[in-house]
């Protein structure tokens, strides 16, 4: 079954762009597919025994798919914040981690709870 997760950027631009710049952007999606295949049989030999064996084939596979070419064409998005955003309480446990490839190499990039052991290290602090 293969499933998709897609993602909008909204009212921004694409400065590089100029005045022909759209507003909204598709860039991409993530797609899921696994496919499972299971087979149990039994035999019973006597009434105290009996002989079991199954099998099961199971294949995953991952894709990214590239979005809108003005997505990402003509130079990556800036912003300027004081990096601060408290969380909304459905949020406050909550964590999203994903790999980039930035420059030829593999970078982690995520959102983790302040609660996390790992979120001192960046310098966040409870709420």
């Amino acid at each position: 079954m293969a499933k998709e997760a897609g993602f909008f950027i909204n009212n921004t631009v694409n400065a590089r762009l100029g005045p022909n710049t759209p507003r909204d952007f598709d860039p991409g999606f993530y797609e899921q597919t696994d496919t499972n295949l299971a087979a149990d049989f039994t035999y019973s030999v006597s009434e105290t025994v009996n002989l079991a064996f199954g099998a099961k084939y199971r294949n995953e596979e991952f894709a990214l798919g590239a979005g809108q070419v003005e997505s990402y064409t003509a130079g990556i998005r800036g912003t300027y914040g004081t990096e601060f955003k408290a969380p909304a309480p459905c949020q406050s446990n909550a964590s999203n981690t994903s790999i980039n490839l930035t420059c030829g190499v593999l970078v982690s990039n995520g959102t983790i709870p302040a609660t996390n052991a790992v979120a001192p290290a960046s310098g966040s602090k409870s709420l």
